[in-house]
């Protein structure tokens, strides 16, 4: 009889299983890709700044809440949830989530505002990504952190709520009236000294989720601006404060996500957050951070308690932001953080400032290393925690306010290691170790391996490989390799300095190697120095971090390894100097010489002694063929070109057991011989080339099997994938109108007939 019950029970539990899935799997159709005549034509929603790269989409938002009414809580040691969501991508393709509730609301406010609810995902077919999202009666907005694209965004586009757009933050153009922020001297009393070895305390590593109570006050002229933005101006207060805290909820969920993913750290707003939204006769200057910084202790302080937070923040819509060093947990000070736009909005509003400002309250200075516009105002500069070159990018940098030192317009959603360092010695054994509520995670730690310390040629390219374990295992680490040497005196990086940044940081991807500089630039420009990735002249040492994060949505956890790179001036300069001619052609199976510069690298107490020999046939996106391996370091080798069509090869000789490399300066193309009876493509042609944004396609089939047109850009994106059925003379036209400038690959794949080509679009 018990063996009965089980069976029953099994079988009820998967049909519940079975069900919930497929209540997600039909919400598929809730995106709908629309017209672009249709995005010009719809009234738009305020945006602070319009991505350069964008997709629009029609959202059933009633659908999507069905679905997302039914994800479990996310509670400790929990990753299961049978409720998956596609979202949509920069890319322009979809990406699944599993997902969980993950409110950023205390639970006594959630149920006075049922109808602003925050989620969090972790993907499905990539597991390193990590989406966090809100949705309200004003719509849906979602951050995706992790995997190669860096920060994705699904906002609102038109005023009816109806049609949104998703982009990738590296697709957002720089402010127009950038403002500054300010920090006050570190808080007295912080005493570093009682952190027990703050090298070995840098990670966020102990298993635990630290959860903070968060008073977040605004102004009246904040609350106004959501209030009109909303269509509410002649409302109940009920139903315009609703609208300030789901526009509150938004940004928090977005600076939790990262909080969370970076540091196992969250923020929680408070049972009574209502009560400091204030619509009218507020008690704050708006637009003076001297003096509204001490107005949000105060008025805090006054109206919820010094006892019922942990930390206090207060939005504005002044001028920039101003926030104490290490303050939460500590009374008299935890409320000591303002932020203000004219337009608090959007991710420049929520990761540039909001993020930034309570990473100072949570112990974290500045890391940027420049000198010019703003990062050269008073005060600014931080000298022990100047990690970055010019304006830095990262969370805690000041990307796109600092004249000609701007790298990017704006930052990236990611704390530098240094910042990681600072916050998690004052959350763990500082100041604001003392208040948040604990709670273990079930997420393990896992490990970083840097590798080995290496001597390298000064001028030349090199690429730096980690490795990660878990026990939960890898498939959700991201890696960032990170320069860390102090700049000594601010401005530019120089190939001649002998200590200071060189490199910028760039954000977490999937791969463990980075090339130094990009892969991309070192085709371009022969593998020589870039602005913002330098290539040293001189003899010195490059100190590297690795930080693994694992992006797990219980809380992430965080691993970091060091490695020293040594320059020496004894060898420079190792570079391919055959196969550099512009048009060259060769024969596949034909026996070719490369030859390459051995640049004193054989000796000079580099002593490698062989390199591998590696070729690529799709413009360098990746180097899988191996012409020869272990062949002597002594600048020439013969080599047997395989048997393939492909029009844009480079050669890469890199050394072995070290990790310095170069590749030949030109694409050129190679030609399989083939036998007169060999199936071929007739007659292709491919024009205009280069275009602006249309290409036409045409030739004789060879087979009746599907035709499949796939386009990429130098990255290895696919940007479109169109299959056709055979039916006589192929003739289409492909549409490019989302390419940016530059060159892309064209795959034309026929049964088992497949050419790639080359294509440019100006």
């Amino acid at each position: 009889m018990r063996n009965n019950y089980l069976i029953i029970l099994k079988l009820t539990l998967a049909i519940l299983i079975f069900t919930s899935t497929v209540i997600a799997q039909k919400s598929n159709n809730y995106w709908k890709p629309i017209s672009a005549e249709k995005v010009e034509s719809s009234e738009r929603e305020f945006r602070k700044t319009i991505p350069n790269q964008s997709y629009y989409y029609q959202l059933d938002v009633r659908a999507i809440k069905e679905v997302l009414q039914n994800a479990p809580q996310r509670v400790s040691g929990n990753v299961n949830s049978n409720i998956v969501i596609n979202l949509p991508n920069s890319s322009g393709g979809f990406d699944n989530f599993k997902v969980m509730e993950a409110s950023v609301l205390h639970e006594e406010l959630q149920l006075k505002y049922p109808s602003i609810k925050s989620y969090v995902g972790q993907g499905v077919d990539h597991p390193s990504l990590f989406v966090r999202l809100s949705i309200s009666d004003f719509g849906l907005h979602t951050m995706t952190l992790g995997g190669n694209a860096g920060a994705q965004y699904i906002d609102p586009y038109s005023k009816h709520g109806d049609i949104y757009i998703v982009y990738a933050k590296r697709n957002l153009s720089e402010l127009d009236n950038p403002h500054v922020c300010e920090v006050e001297d570190e808080l007295q009393g912080f005493n570093r000294s009682e952190i027990v070895n703050l090298e070995q305390a840098r990670n966020a590593n102990d298993g635990r989720l630290r959860e903070y109570r968060l008073a977040l006050a605004c102004t009246e002229e904040y609350a106004a601006f959501h209030v009109n933005r909303a269509g509410l101006s002649a409302a109940t207060d009920i139903e315009k404060k609703a609208a300030v805290l789901a526009a509150m909820n938004v940004t928090m969920t977005r600076v939790n996500g990262i909080y969370e993913r970076d540091l196992s750290l969250t923020m929680t707003i408070i049972p009574n957050n209502d009560i400091i939204i204030f619509l009218s006769n507020d008690p704050f200057d708006n637009n003076n951070a001297g003096v509204l910084i001490n107005q949000s202790q105060a008025v805090i302080d006054s109206n919820i308690g010094n006892t019922n937070y942990d930390i206090g923040h207060t939005l504005s819509t002044g001028g920039g932001g101003l926030a104490s060093l290490n303050v939460p947990c500590v009374n008299g000070q935890k409320a000591r953080g303002i932020t203000g736009l004219p337009q608090p909005v959007g991710d420049p509003f929520d990761i540039d400032f909001v993020a930034h400002e309570m990473g100072h309250q949570f112990g974290s200075t500045h890391t940027f290393n420049g000198n010019e516009g703003f990062c050269g105002s008073v005060g600014q500069r931080t000298a022990n925690s100047a990690y970055e070159p010019g304006s830095g990018t990262t969370i805690m940098a000041y990307a796109g306010i600092c004249g000609s030192q701007n790298i990017q317009p704006l930052s990236d959603a990611y704390f530098h290691q240094r910042s990681l360092e600072l916050i998690w010695a004052n959350i763990s054994a500082g100041n604001s170790s003392t208040c948040p509520v604990q709670t273990l995670s079930g997420n393990s730690v896992p490990s970083a391996n840097a590798g080995a310390n290496y001597t390298i040629p000064v001028g030349t390219p090199y690429k730096l490989n980690g490795l990660s374990s878990d026990p939960d295992g890898t498939a959700t680490h991201t890696y960032t390799w990170e320069q860390y040497d102090l700049g000594p005196a601010a401005g530019m990086p120089s190939e001649t300095a002998t200590e200071g940044p060189l490199v910028r940081s760039f954000e977490g991807s999937n791969s463990p190697t980075r090339f130094v500089p990009r892969l991309s630039d070192v085709l371009q420009n022969g593998g020589t120095s870039t602005n913002w990735e330098k290539l040293t002249l001189v003899s010195r040492q490059i100190n590297y971090r690795l930080t693994v994060r694992d992006n797990d949505l219980r809380g992430g956890q965080i691993a970091v390894d060091n490695m020293i790179i040594t320059t020496n001036t004894g060898a420079a300069f190792f570079k391919v100097t055959s196969q550099n001619t512009t048009g060259l052609i060769l024969e596949g199976g034909t026996s070719q010489t490369v030859t390459w510069d051995v640049a004193g690298t054989a000796g000079s107490g580099i002593n490698v002694s062989n390199v591998n020999i590696l070729l690529s046939s799709n413009g360098g996106l990746s180097f899988d063929t191996v012409l020869v391996s272990n062949t002597p370091n002594d600048g020439s080798q013969t080599v047997m070109l395989p048997q393939i069509d492909a029009t844009n090869c480079r050669i890469m000789v890199e050394a072995v057991g070290n990790i310095f490399y170069n590749v030949n300066t030109r694409d050129f193309e190679i030609q399989a011989q083939l036998s007169v009876n060999e199936n071929q493509f007739s007659n292709l042609k491919i024009y205009p080339n280069p275009t602006i944004d249309k290409v036409n396609i045409s030739f004789e089939p060879k087979s009746n099997e599907k035709i499949v047109l796939e386009v990429y850009d130098i990255r290895g994106r696919a940007i479109l994938s169109k299959t056709y059925q055979s039916n006589g003379r192929f003739e289409e036209t492909l549409t490019l109108d989302n390419a940016q400038s530059g060159m892309y690959l064209l795959s034309i794949t026929n049964g088992n007939q497949k050419v790639t080509k080359k294509i440019i679009v100006d």
